[in-house]
């Protein structure tokens, strides 16, 4: 066991020198920016220690065999990007934890930057799709392991030379490990630590023009701290809990992209859950050599959670989680708006008017089997 997790420890550390500097922007939209879950968003957008979501898998395979039974989720997000309509980002997931034998899930995730308002180059928008199957164990008490198997798909119409669209797709893996740590007896203070590698075989995706690029290599190294009071009351609920989660992620083949994300979540008797976060990332823009800006932006949210097998009769024991949020698109401190498939908007002055706000909500069903 030991040897395996200094073997993905080396592979990181030697990766990052090996391939910097040679990625080129593809699924950027899909892996780096606006989160399609609402807590993960309102939380800074770390999820690499987060385990009670499918969504969670798409920073740490090894995160689902700390969750609890079945898990079904869906999530939308309108990204209301500048001079854009009819975007969207969803995100349908399943998992199930069987315990001894381990825990698998499933996720899907499409993305539209949508079409703009003032011309229409063609009827189609742009598609991103990822799917993604994972299966995680604790190969010893507390400690998890994890693999996703994922293909990602891209359709991209070329906007400025109106040719038609160019379709990418790659297959690639991810791997994950998790350890959590019992800092009291009763297990009202836990300690975890995530480590994960995004595209851990390197994989490629082919251009029209026969040219090859890098899939981005993402690291993602977080750590959480939860603090629970302990129940009391007729439905023997918690009256605070406290999640406090930092996470730092890198991309191996470039310089940029760098993020540093944080987040604060309290839940009041299990119920109303109130969140914080604030993120930062360096990005280059690649209009120009040379041209970097970066990226801070403070993030909220609420969440409602109702345990149904406590508030009502039903034996199987049910909860069903409605997460939000609602923040203004974030602005570069150079350029504000870069577009999805390389159609550039530069802003000025004046770009306020174009900086409408973006919603998440996320439904997420638990089922204790």
């Amino acid at each position: 066991m030991k040897k395996i997790v200094l073997i993905l420890f080396a592979l990181v550390f030697y990766s990052s020198d090996y391939l910097c500097q040679q990625y080129q922007g593809y699924a950027e939209r899909i892996l780096f920016y606006q989160r399609p879950n609402a807590r993960s968003e309102a939380l800074g957008r770390g999820q690499a220690t987060l385990h009670a979501s499918p969504y969670s898998i798409l920073d740490n395979p090894a995160a689902l065999s700390f969750s609890k039974g079945m898990n079904l989720e869906v999530s939308h997000m309108n990204p209301n990007y500048p001079k854009e309509t009819e975007g969207y980002y969803n995100t349908y997931g399943i998992s199930y934890n069987s315990g001894r034998y381990g825990a698998f899930g499933f996720n899907y995730l499409t993305f539209s930057v949508g079409r703009p308002d003032e011309e229409i180059y063609f009827p189609d928008r742009n598609i991103n799709r990822l799917f993604m199957l994972n299966f995680s164990y604790q190969v010893l008490t507390d400690l998890s392991l994890g693999v996703n198997l994922n293909y990602f798909f891209e359709k991209e119409y070329d906007l400025w030379n109106n040719i038609a669209p160019n379709a990418l797709n790659t297959y690639y893996f991810d791997l994950g490990v998790l350890k959590r740590f019992h800092l009291d007896s009763i297990g009202n203070h836990d300690l975890y630590l995530g480590l994960s590698l995004v595209n851990a075989g390197y994989s490629e995706v082919n251009h029209r023009f026969h040219n090859t690029f890098y899939f981005p290599t993402i690291m993602h190294l977080g750590t959480s701290y939860e603090f629970k009071t302990k129940k009391m009351g007729r439905y023997d609920l918690m009256p605070l809990k406290l999640l406090l989660a930092g996470e730092y992620m890198d991309v191996f083949e470039t310089r940029y992209f760098t993020q540093i994300r944080l987040g604060l979540e309290a839940a009041l008797w299990e119920v109303v859950k109130l969140r914080i976060g604030h993120y930062s990332e360096t990005l280059d823009t690649r209009i120009t050599d040379g041209s970097v800006t970066s990226l801070n932006q403070f993030t909220y949210g609420a969440g409602l959670e109702i345990p149904l097998s406590r508030l009502t009769n039903i034996a199987l024991p049910l909860t069903v989680n409605i997460d939000f949020t609602r923040l203004p698109l974030p602005n570069y401190d150079d350029y504000s708006y870069r577009d999805l498939f390389g159609d550039i908007r530069m802003s000025g002055p004046g770009f306020e008017h174009f900086n409408r706000k973006y919603y998440i909500v996320s439904i997420n069903i638990n089922a204790g089997i």
